[in-house]
């Protein structure tokens, strides 16, 4: 009985900023600090609304919105069931991404309940009790192609 409490996540935070400042996940090898990005407080903060489940952000480069993808990531895969797809540009991109970033934060994020043996994490994708994260890429290689 244990083990399928274990499964049922804890209630979400209200306040997806408040949680990512003082949850000690690490973005890119760094705690998160909203101040660095008041610009994107507000879309952050949308995607907590659950009747929002996909959601397009768009900036200027350089300007945080890799970080509010993987904070929102990390939030519903804590929070919420269900499968969440985080697409890249192509396979290698979110290979890299994962490797290089979203695999780092998603094991510093405390509330994550991990699925546990062999499978629970596995190249571009993590299994949780309650979620599954998938990283990929959208673009495909076409058949027709020589």
């Amino acid at each position: 009985m244990t083990d399928s409490l274990h499964s049922i996540p804890k209630p979400a935070p209200r306040d997806i900023i408040k949680w990512a400042d003082t949850s000690g996940l690490k973005c890119d090898g760094h705690s998160f600090n909203s101040e660095r990005i008041p610009q994107l407080c507000d879309p952050l903060q949308k995607m907590t609304d659950p009747k929002i489940r996909t959601g397009t952000l768009v900036g200027p480069v350089q300007s945080g919105k890799s970080t509010v993808g993987e904070i929102v990531a990390a939030y519903w895969a804590a929070f919420y069931f269900g499968l969440i797809t985080y697409n890249w540009p192509n396979d290698l991109k979110a290979k890299e991404r994962w490797t290089t970033r979203i695999k780092n934060l998603l094991n510093s994020v405390q509330d994550l309940s991990w699925a546990g043996g062999r499978f629970d994490e596995t190249i571009c994708q993590a299994q949780f009790t309650n979620t599954m994260l998938i990283v990929q890429g959208v673009e495909a290689e076409r058949s027709d192609r020589k």
